[in-house]
């Protein structure tokens, strides 16, 4: 109660970096130092959850993933840590990688991947305890990502790159597609079509090699 007592003192300066629902009614948000709040009623209330057993430094949260059975985080430095018991309680996930993850994102199968720093990307099964370590073939940093039908998924990087791997993949295969600025998200239109935002605006890109 004191953070976040301390949190509605110091008023809505922090911004939040990712948002997750379940279904209608449950999400969750994380944002900047160590933020992280669970809604219930479909974003009408939000409650502050009890993260700092398992970050106890404070760092930035930038990609979350929840189901109806984990909540998934991933943040500064590597971190990453899960909660089965819909946030009431967490632990720290031994991490790969001591660079910061950028985002998080999980496929139609249940894998997770973590994705940041120097193109560093992971992915794990299920219950995200193990983690092995994809190709990126970039060294820039991965700071979007996006789901496709087949259960592969995109990757987009810092200086414009677009990398795509299909769902058993290994290795992540770069497009020959690039932006003239830093890529900030990416999503799968309802047509099938992969949208970029970058500083240039939107992009879609309807030919995807996703077989």
């Amino acid at each position: 109660m004191a953070d976040a007592q301390a949190l509605v003192d110091e008023g809505p300066d922090k911004p939040f970096f990712d948002l997750n629902f379940i279904d209608a009614q449950r999400g969750f948000a994380a944002g900047a130092y160590g933020l992280l709040f669970a809604t219930a009623d479909g974003g009408k209330s939000w409650q502050p959850l009890p993260a700092r057993a398992a970050n106890p430094q404070g760092l930035h949260l930038y990609g979350l993933r929840a189901t109806a059975g984990q909540l998934v985080v991933a943040g500064e430095q590597g971190l990453l840590m899960r909660s089965v018991d819909n946030g009431a309680s967490f632990e720290a996930l031994p991490s790969p990688y001591k660079g910061s993850f950028l985002g998080l994102l999980q496929t139609p199968g249940g894998h997770l991947v973590a994705h940041g720093l120097r193109g560093s990307a992971y992915r794990a099964g299920p219950g995200a305890a193990r983690w092995e370590r994809l190709e990126s073939q970039t060294a820039a940093s991965l700071g979007a990502s996006a789901v496709l039908p087949n259960g592969g998924f995109v990757l987009v990087s810092q200086v414009g790159e677009v990398l795509i791997a299909p769902p058993d993949a290994a290795a992540l295969r770069r497009l020959p597609v690039r932006e003239s600025v830093p890529i900030a998200g990416a999503a799968l239109a309802a047509d099938g079509a992969l949208v970029l935002a970058s500083l240039r605006g939107m992009r879609r890109l309807t030919s995807l090699p996703i077989e």
